[in-house]
């Protein structure tokens, strides 16, 4: 009985560290809730081509939702049009890098500048603003 009751402490001892593992590494990667975490989510659709997964990470100001679908719905076309062809010339969009993130006085906006790396071998820096919505969920604004 004592070797089960070793062998039971041993397997929760291991389950209690890979949990800790997960953990840290969850906040050291910041998670989708995170202004690196949204941003790499928003680049990762791009790299998809999916714009419409794209678009509803964006924090619109619009509240009637008739003039929200149409506002959706206009950048649908405008994203479909402009990252085909950017994207297109560049040959992809390869990887990124989160090179800082720049959190403004009240904690709920944020600029993550990142390092895009294409297909072609061409490298550029962006700088991509953030905000948090109401219920206090990471997106990219949409601002004015």
């Amino acid at each position: 009985m004592k070797n089960v009751w070793n062998v039971m402490g041993r397997a929760l001892a291991s389950a209690m560290v890979l949990i800790a593992v997960v953990c840290v590494m969850n906040s050291c990667s910041g998670g989708d809730n995170s202004p690196e975490g949204i941003v790499s989510k928003a680049l990762t659709k791009l790299q998809e081509k999916d714009y419409v997964g794209y678009i509803d990470l964006i924090k619109f100001s619009e509240t009637d939702a008739e003039k929200l679908q149409k506002q959706k719905a206009a950048l649908l076309e405008l994203a479909q049009r402009k990252f085909d062809k950017s994207l297109e010339k560049k040959q992809g969009l390869e990887s990124w890098e989160v090179l800082s993130t720049d959190m403004d006085a009240t904690g709920d906006v944020a600029v993550v500048k990142v390092k895009l790396k294409y297909g072609d071998g061409s490298e550029e820096e962006e700088d991509i603003k953030v905000a948090q919505n109401e219920e206090g969920d990471w997106m990219l604004d949409a601002g004015k």
